[in-house]
């Protein structure tokens, strides 16, 4: 076995996890702290900052006044954005 950088891993979690939050057709609501644990795990790990602040932008959006209907769009577009980066 061979050992990776913390980023490289941390950027391979996020990705997996997003990958079966969108297979699964769970709600993306329920999994935003996912990404923002493994972010503070990884001293703020830049390679996953985007899925680790998406409980920011939920955050605004519904101070906004968007529904949940809406933001859990915005939510499954920003993880397939960030599954599709390579």
């Amino acid at each position: 076995m061979r050992k990776i950088e913390k980023r490289r891993a941390a950027y391979r979690l996020a990705k997996l996890r997003a990958l079966q939050i969108l297979s699964s057709h769970d709600d993306p609501l329920k999994h935003l702290r996912d990404f923002r644990m493994l972010w503070w795990e990884t001293d703020y790990c830049r390679e996953i900052a985007d899925p680790a602040n998406l409980a920011d932008g939920v955050y605004l959006a519904r101070c906004d006044g968007q529904n949940d209907a809406e933001i859990r769009s915005w939510v499954l577009g920003q993880l397939r954005d960030f599954v599709s980066r390579s």
